[in-house]
Formats: structure tokens, C-alpha cells, sequence
């Protein structure tokens, strides 16, 4: 099983340091981005099995980077954990209606973040083992690329 990559966008390197070091013991591929990089995501230089994003993050063109990802058909499928700081229970209830795994507010990420994280991956782990797909074509370079390009991503 190949390990899983966790994308954490905010623009407080004391947010993204701390989001980090929780998730060290879960996963070493973990990626950070500023809100203003985060729409790096758009181009699909990175594909992450997760992303972890404060509630108002926002582009440089002020567009939310949480409607983006479940916005765009290729990103939709990417569980989200939104987190934020007392925010109120109407833009949670909003957050997690639009699709979010979970809400977290910062100052109990500390406790809260790495069960949710671990929950959210077992579920994909599973998923995963469940699925089978099957490869045809004529060509063996590219059944054997495919092949690699799954086992990369997980799938046995």
C-alpha cells in the first residue's frame, strides 16, 4: 500500500507546522501550501489523498479553495477537513452540507485532528482493497505503466 498524501493549505506557517507535526506519525508525505499557492491544486501538479484547509481560504482571485476542489471534477472525490477558529455553527453546518469530511477548529487539532485523519484513511484503505480494476489493451508497455501508475496510488 503506498503511502498517502496529505495536503495542508493555510497561510499561517505556524498553522501549517503544527497541522504537520500531527501528522508526521501518520504519514511522512505531507505537503503545505499557502492559500495563495493552494491554487496550484487547479493544475494538478499534485494529487493528494487529502486535503486539510481553513474554512475561509481563499485564491488570489478570492475564489474558495473549498468550492474549487469540490467544484472540479477531477478534485471532488478528495475528502476535505475543513478547520477554522470559532467559527459559526451555521458556516460549519454549511462546510460539512457542501461535502466536508470534518470540521476541526484549531485550537483542538491537537487532540482532535490525528483520530479523524486516521478514521478518514482506514475508510480509503478499505475502499481501496475492495476495488479491483481491470487493465485491457493491446500494448504491454502500457498495461505495464498502468500497472505501476495504480500501485503507486495504492491499488494491489
Amino acid at each position: 500500500m503506498s503511502k498517502f498524501r496529505i495536503l495542508i493549505i493555510d497561510d499561517n506557517l505556524h498553522h501549517r507546522s503544527m497541522i504537520k507535526n500531527i501528522l508526521l506519525p501518520i504519514t511522512d508525505d505531507v505537503f503545505e501550501a499557502s492559500e495563495r499557492g493552494g491554487s496550484f491544486l487547479i493544475s494538478g501538479s499534485i494529487r493528494p489523498d487529502l486535503v486539510i484547509t481553513p474554512m475561509r481560504a481563499t485564491t488570489p482571485q478570492k475564489q474558495c479553495i473549498y468550492s474549487l476542489l469540490k467544484g472540479n471534477s477531477s478534485y471532488k472525490d478528495i475528502p476535505v477537513i475543513l478547520m477554522g477558529s470559532s467559527e459559526s455553527d451555521e458556516n460549519i453546518k454549511k462546510g460539512m452540507t457542501a461535502g466536508a469530511f470534518a470540521y476541526i477548529d484549531k485550537s483542538e487539532a491537537k487532540v482532535a485532528l490525528a483520530p479523524v485523519v486516521e478514521k478518514l484513511l482506514k475508510k480509503s484503505s478499505e475502499h481501496r482493497a475492495k476495488t479491483r480494476i481491470l487493465v485491457v489493451d493491446d500494448s504491454s508497455s502500457v498495461r505495464l505503466m498502468l500497472q505501476d501508475g495504480l500501485l503507486l496510488e495504492g491499488y494491489d
